[in-house]
Parts: structure tokens; sequence; C-alpha cells
């Protein structure tokens, strides 16, 4: 009886987040806690509200408390260096992700953000010499059905379940080990690769809120946010849903900070190029097919997303349009924006901040 009281205070309590009651949503965890001490996510929900409010001490303390409590359970270390991240203790929080790792290694946001390490996933043919590296929203599910035909001479609708992401497993591979293979990439603007994201997965498949059975809201954040609430927290989702980790690191983050050791970088428009080059490799034609693509083409939402959000967009990836900077310029989307907020005779007051 008192385990579902207490449900139903945490429950109150994700209410009141979206409301933006924060005070008396700590009151209705605390009170979670109080009637049952053995539901761990009143402890990180009052924590981590708490580190937001500016009360870092008692925050703290009490998510140093949930991982005293419950010391196997990889989330509560997270939650803690999430929360020290946050405070700019980051060499501190970095012992905490460690921890995490070691319970649980197979979340990607431990490997690549907690701990700044990366792991590769690789996918090789061994018969043919070739190796890739696959970044989700760059053709991956394109490019793994090509491997798995290749490898099994049969076709699949869904090559994620044969070949393993860094969303479920980190391999710790290294491209050194690859030495005498043909090793290739395909990469995509940053920014079209996330709003590519945004528009198939979380407003057309829905996948945040099918996940959590169809609920409007998880953890006190929107299932289905509008685009520039989904970029104006798009740190809180990174932390809270795996499926946002995955699909919106840094491509730097599953292919290294160079790119010397491949022998080719493919951009997403060109995979006709790349086509002719595995051809070459194989000995026999092969095609690829488009598996995955948006509903929604990426202009469209462009009348939703906005300036504050466009910017925030090109500093997060930052990292990313270094590192492809003789593929892709942050200049070039933000052209692409500007042209079409230009022919707006309503939004034409914004011409000048565009200047």
């Amino acid at each position: 009886m008192n385990q579902k009281d207490a449900k139903q205070y945490i429950d109150e309590g994700y209410k009141l987040v979206r409301e933006g009651y924060f005070e008396a949503a700590i009151g209705s965890y605390e009170k979670a806690i109080k009637l049952n001490p053995e539901v761990f996510p009143a402890y990180l929900e009052q924590g981590s509200l708490l580190v937001k409010l500016g009360e870092h001490e008692k925050g703290i303390s009490i998510l140093h408390k949930a991982v005293e409590k419950f010391p196997q359970n990889p989330v509560t270390y997270v939650y803690l260096g999430a929360a020290l991240t946050k405070l700019g203790k980051k060499d501190l929080a970095r012992d905490f992700f460690k921890k995490a790792i070691e319970l649980d290694s197979t979340q990607a946001l431990w490997v690549y953000y907690g701990a700044s390490r990366q792991g590769f996933d690789i996918l090789d043919i061994e018969k043919y010499k070739i190796a890739y590296c696959p970044i989700p929203k760059c053709a991956s599910s394109t490019i793994k059905s090509v491997f798995y035909k290749l490898e099994t001479r049969q076709d699949t609708i869904n090559p994620h379940i044969h070949y393993n992401n860094p969303f479920f497993r980190t391999q710790q591979k290294s491209l050194k080990d690859y030495k005498n293979y043909y090793k290739f990439v395909v990469v995509r603007d940053p920014i079209k690769r996330f709003l590519s994201y945004y528009s198939k997965n979380i407003i057309h498949s829905q996948s945040l809120a099918n996940h959590y059975g169809g609920k409007s809201f998880a953890f006190g954040l929107d299932c289905i946010p509008n685009i520039n609430f989904f970029i104006e927290h798009l740190e809180d989702y990174i932390y809270t849903f795996i499926d946002v980790r995955h699909h919106t690191l840094c491509q730097s983050a599953y292919i290294s900070d160079s790119l010397e050791d491949y022998d080719l970088i493919c951009k997403i428009e060109d995979l006709d190029k790349l086509v002719i080059h595995l051809n070459k490799i194989i000995g026999f034609k092969i095609n690829l097919p488009n598996l995955m693509h948006s509903q929604k083409n990426i202009s469209n939402i462009f009348p939703e997303l906005s300036l504050r959000s466009l910017e925030k967009l090109i500093e997060f990836y930052q990292k990313d349009y270094k590192l492809l900077k003789d593929y892709y310029l942050h200049d070039e989307i933000f052209r692409e924006y500007k042209s079409w907020l230009l022919c707006q005779p309503s939004l034409m007051r914004n011409e000048a901040t565009m200047k």
C-alpha cells in the first residue's frame, strides 16, 4: 500500500515539475521517500531539483545518499555525476561516471559524456577487407543492411538487430587494428542530422512517447516537444533519454577526433561515390537500399525553428563543424535559414538580427 502511495507522490512530483512548481515537487518526492525509503527515483529527482534551484549542498547530499543506499544501481552514480558536472566539478563527476561504467558499460552517455572515453562500433567483413564506422542518422541503417547482405546473402528490414550500436554496447575497437582494410565512414551536416532525428524520431515516430507507454511526459519533460523547447532543454533530454543521447551525440563521439585513419569520408549526399568504391573492392555491383528516410523534409520545420535555437545548435555542434570543416560549414545552413526567413513577410522584422 505504501509503495503505491509513494508512486503517486512521485507522479505528482513529475506533474508539478511540468507545471513549474519545483518547490512543491520537492515536497512530493520527500513524502514518497518517507512512505517508502526504497523508491530510489524520488532521491534522484529531489536531489537534482535542489541542485537546479541553487541548493547545491543539500541536493548533492541527497544524491550521495542515493548512491550509498543503492550502490549497485548505476543510475544513481549518473545522476550524481551529472549534478557535479553542472556545478563545474568535472573531475569529481568523472569518478562517479567511471563507477557507473564498471556497473554497466552499455550506456553511451557514460562512455562519451561521463568518462570522456571514445568507443568505436566498427563493422567489418574480413572476406572483402572493408571496415565501416556507423554514425546514427548518417545512413547507418542503409550501410548495415548492405553489410548484412554481403555476409549472409539475405535481405533485412532491420539491420540493427544483427549489429550492435554504441547505443547498446560500446565495443572499444581501434581503427589501428584494420591496417589492411578499406576503412570508410559516412558523415552529415551536424544540424541537419539533428533536425532529421527530431523530425523522424521525436515527431513522426514519437519514439520517446511510445517508449513510455504513449505518455505525453516522462521525467518532467515533454515527450513530443516543440522544436525550440527541445533545443532549449537539449542537455536535460540528453541526460534523461538514451534515445536522444544516441542520436544527438557529436559525430566525433563515433569516429574519433581525427579523420586521418579513414580511406574514405563520404558525405551522405554522395553515397553514389561510396557505391562505386565498394563495387571495385568486392568485385560485383551492390545497391544501397533507402531504409531510413524522414517523413518530413528538413526545410518544413524551419517555420518553427527560431534563430536562437539555430544559434544554440551551431554552438552545440562546434566540435563536429571543426572536425568536418572540409565537408560542412555551419554558415551554409545559416544562409539557408536566412534565405527562408527573408521570404516571410511576417518575419521581416527579424532581418536585422540576421545581419
